[in-house]
Formats: structure tokens, sequence, C-alpha cells
């Protein structure tokens, strides 16, 4: 991890029933652990980082933006998983992040590797998460093709940016109070620039 501040962008959003067929694949063991396609109470919380170059293109230094922008997500990330999975109330308060990280009140959260597309803790699944098709069914953002990849742009910082995921079955207030812990730790207040962004947002996405 890294103790640097993290410049991200993120926003909450309920998964509609079309994300949740796509990503029971990807956690094959939602199932298990709960009825999620019956009653879907599932998260996610698309993260944007403005990169310093243009990561379409093949050079170092779009590498090496690529591999900071990364240890950043992987920090706050983990962050918001271990605020979500500490449970004050009741409960064995022992946590583990060997495979799938489950909370004490029952909630679970995990990471999309942006690398691979597979959980980053959960066992991998039969198949990987899109980050490209995500973006677009949630916030809307254009897509352009390049070469045989796909690739999101932001609104702002086209493809200056780094797009990342998180997933989770906590209820809304929970996943405030994770975030918000984790951008207190990460987002500090002598780096301005670098602070996390406050867009906090419930979103229901209609899906037929």
């Amino acid at each position: 991890g890294t103790n640097e501040p993290v410049d991200l962008q993120y926003s909450i959003h309920v998964c509609p029933r079309l994300m949740i067929s796509e990503v029971t694949p990807v956690f094959p063991h939602l199932l298990s652990f709960k009825d999620i396609k019956n009653n879907p109470e599932l998260y996610c919380i698309p993260t944007f980082q403005r990169s310093q170059y243009d990561l379409i293109e093949l050079t170092k230094n779009a590498e090496y933006d690529k591999n900071r922008l990364l240890e950043s997500f992987y920090a706050w990330g983990k962050e918001v998983i271990s605020n979500i999975v500490a449970a004050p109330e009741g409960g064995n308060e022992e946590t583990s992040q060997d495979e799938d990280i489950k909370a004490n009140r029952g909630y679970w959260a995990d990471l999309i590797d942006p690398c691979s597309g597979f959980p980053l803790y959960s066992k991998n699944g039969s198949s990987t998460y899109s980050e490209v098709d995500g973006m677009q069914l949630l916030l809307k953002y254009r897509v352009e093709q390049v070469g045989p990849c796909s690739v999101v742009l932001h609104p702002e910082w086209n493809t200056f940016c780094y797009p990342a995921s998180l997933f989770t079955t906590a209820p809304p207030p929970v996943i405030l109070a994770a975030v918000q812990a984790a951008n207190t730790k990460y987002g500090t207040a002598t780096n301005p620039v670098g602070a996390v962004t406050q867009d906090f947002a419930i979103y229901q996405v209609d899906a037929m």
C-alpha cells in the first residue's frame, strides 16, 4: 500500500439486475452467500483516478503511471473493505483476507484487480469483469475503440484516467462510512489537490 494522498473520484450505485447476472460468474460464491438474484442488494463503487499521462499510449511513463495508480487504488480500496468488514456490532471480530472477505454482520466486499479483471480476494470465477462495460452501464460514459481494445472516456480527463471498481453487499450507510474513513486516511488536508473527492451519491440504474 501507499500513504500518499489519493486523488480519486467515486460514486456508489445499486447494481441493476443486468449487472448482477454479469458479475455472479465473476463472484460465483455470491450465489451461495445469499440469494442475490431474487434479493439483489449488491452495490458497485466505480472509481477514477486522473493520470499524468495518456494511459492508452505504450510508453514507459504511461506504464509507470498505471502502476502508481494501481497501488493507490489498492490502498484506498483495501481500506474501504477493511472498514466494511470491521463490524462494531456483535459477532466474531476476527476478519480474514485470505479468500472471501465477509463482514461479521454478513456483509461482503471485494475489489476487481484492474490488471486481470478477476477479484482480488475471492476465488476466481468463470469470467472476468469488464470495467469498460460497467462504467458505460452505470455512468453512461462514452467508450472508444482503440485498436483491438475498448477504452472508457472520462468526461473531463478523457483517456488520462485509471478506472477501477469495488463491489459490496453492505447497505449505503455502511458503505458511506467506510468510504469516508478511507478518504480521511488517504485524502489529507496537507495536499488539497490530492484529496479524495467527496462526491458521494447513490444511483439507481433501471435495467429491463
